[in-house]
């Protein structure tokens, strides 16, 4: 992984300790929890502004590309392969699987 604490002008390599691909991550800047989503449906989560991580099992096999984090709601989502669409609403430890009404591959959430 590569972390940056000062909006991308330096940028440090943490060794995840993870196997698997990870495509897109998101940040609850607050409570500095981060998620990236990756292959087979594993997630990466780190608690401790990305200094560590852990694999987290989001329910799913699908390839999950992309990521995004809801400050307000302390929420993440994820989002894939055959329209799959996830939310962790405890921080990423949990998820759920939503509905998205498509089977389009989804990449992204603003």
């Amino acid at each position: 992984m590569q972390v940056s604490t000062d909006e991308g002008v330096q940028w440090q390599e943490i060794d995840a300790g993870l196997d698997g691909e990870f495509w897109h991550g998101a940040v609850l800047e607050r409570s500095g929890v981060m998620i990236a989503a990756g292959k087979g449906g594993v997630a990466a989560l780190s608690r401790t502004n990305g200094t560590s991580w852990s694999s987290v099992i989001t329910g799913t096999q699908h390839d999950l590309f992309g990521s995004y984090a809801d400050e307000p709601s302390h929420s993440f989502f994820l989002m894939g392969q055959s329209g799959t669409l996830l939310r962790s609403v405890d921080g990423g430890l949990s998820w759920t699987i939503l509905d998205s009404g498509t089977r389009t591959a989804l990449r992204r959430m603003i």
